[in-house]
């Protein structure tokens, strides 16, 4: 994908999630926060723009301190800064899965963290947790969605297994859902946190969300999901897309029905939902 690409779905001409079920969830949940004082905001990842800038933000109190952004990707970070211009919304590359921890100048800085299907897709979800206590400030707390598995990271694993890609994939061939398998149940996101020195305010999974797609639009999904792509040699490249993609259209979170006469292609998001405070 290129960097025009895959702006397109940072930016929001496309987008990577069911917004409309997004605004339901802070409607419902944002009350459980101490916004009294919104003080300072970290979202962890972002996967489009509408999702900040038109979904989260305009139901925060406006008299925050500072709303920042981080990704490990400073890729991703540069075109954040370079499409969006919010002079109080500050961009910054922070790895959430550090295991030397977050660095000393963002620890004890923040007084709310939320994140949107980012850490559910990380190799390191109890680091990744770990950090996000750290970034806290005493009596802080967060808002997290998860989503319970990724289909890239699943189309990686069927991918691994043609010995023309193991070299590429070696590492995703083992891949298994941190979200779905450690903690899938609402007993098991309590231990998790509360382990983790985090207190649950309200928890919830809803194996019920999905988008909608056009063929053309999915695939470009896909394309914005697939982290491997840059492994790949050049002249591999256009068949390993042709097989990613049909194997990404196999997984068990894609399907496919005819709506007023057009295909219309539903992914689904299985997800898990977190309040918790430190």
């Amino acid at each position: 994908m290129t960097s025009s690409e895959e702006n397109n779905y940072i930016s929001g001409k496309h987008s990577v999630a069911n917004l409309e079920y997004n605004a339901k969830v802070y409607e419902k949940y944002l009350r459980y926060l101490g916004l009294s004082d919104p003080g300072m905001i970290l979202n962890i990842g972002f996967i489009s723009f509408p999702e900040l800038f038109e979904v989260l933000l305009p139901r925060l109190p406006q008299d925050y301190e500072d709303f920042v952004v981080c990704d490990a990707s400073q890729k991703v970070v540069e075109l954040a800064k370079n499409s969006q211009k919010n002079n109080r919304v500050k961009f910054i590359q922070l790895d959430i899965e550090d295991v030397n921890g977050p660095p000393k100048e963002w620890r004890g800085k923040f007084d709310h963290l939320f994140s949107s299907y980012t850490l559910g897709i990380l190799s390191d979800l109890r680091q990744a947790l770990k950090n996000s206590y750290e970034l806290l400030r005493t009596d802080g707390d967060l808002l997290f969605l998860f989503a319970k598995y990724d289909p890239a990271f699943c189309t990686y694993e069927k991918m691994a297994k043609n010995s023309i890609w193991l070299p590429y994939l070696e590492k995703y061939k083992d891949y298994s859902s941190t979200v779905e398998n450690e903690i899938g149940t609402k007993e098991k996101i309590i231990k998790w946190f509360e382990t983790l020195r985090l207190k649950i305010l309200a928890v919830a999974i809803d194996p019920d969300v999905s988008c909608q797609y056009s063929m053309k639009d999915l695939t470009g999904i896909a394309d914005f999901l697939d982290i491997a792509q840059d492994q790949i040699p050049k002249e591999k490249l256009e068949s390993y897309k042709t097989e990613y993609h049909q194997q990404f259209l196999a997984t068990e979170a894609v399907s496919q029905h005819v709506e007023n006469g057009e295909d219309v292609w539903k992914l689904k998001v299985p997800t898990v939902i977190v309040v918790a405070k430190k």
